[in-house]
């Protein structure tokens, strides 16, 4: 059942089973959340149990984890 909600998914976005390398999944909630590769780019699709849809997908972009704020720089305690 997985496999044939995962295809429907992929389906979704045009794509076939060589684009894609799944790294994990859950099922929480009627939904399942798949950390996927697609390309070569990490994402986080979530697909409706039952009817396979799309029901959201987030793309992980390392630039913005680097838990950096570039403001911190520039705090001074000028008292």
């Amino acid at each position: 059942m997985m496999k044939e909600l995962i295809r429907s998914g992929l389906e979704q976005l045009g794509l076939t089973a060589g684009d894609l390398k799944i790294k994990e999944y859950e099922l929480d909630d009627g939904v399942y959340e798949i950390e996927v590769v697609i390309n070569g780019v990490a994402y986080e699709v979530d697909l409706n149990a039952v009817t396979g849809e799309i029901v959201d997908m987030d793309r992980y972009d390392d630039e913005d984890d680097d838990d950096h704020d570039d403001d911190d720089h520039n705090d001074r305690d000028d008292d």
